[in-house]
């Protein structure tokens, strides 16, 4: 396990809200059952992007996903 992705575990099973209070808003619309964090880059410019998925307003699911943009 991606060692970033076990240092947000503790988000699973959490509710939209306590997401919100926790990791703040950034650009992620409310209504929306993904939100996405930037996380960090790696050494060789990618973005490391924290993935939240929802279902039924509760955290079900993170990922962890590298992109160049």
């Amino acid at each position: 396990m991606d060692k970033n992705l076990s240092k947000h575990q503790y988000l699973m099973g959490l509710s939209k809200k306590e997401v919100l209070n926790v990791m703040g808003k950034e650009f992620n619309h409310y209504p929306l059952d993904v939100w996405t964090y930037y996380l960090k880059n790696t050494w060789l410019g990618k973005k490391v992007y924290l993935v939240i998925c929802f279902n039924n307003n509760k955290v079900s699911e993170i990922k962890i996903t590298k992109s160049w943009h």
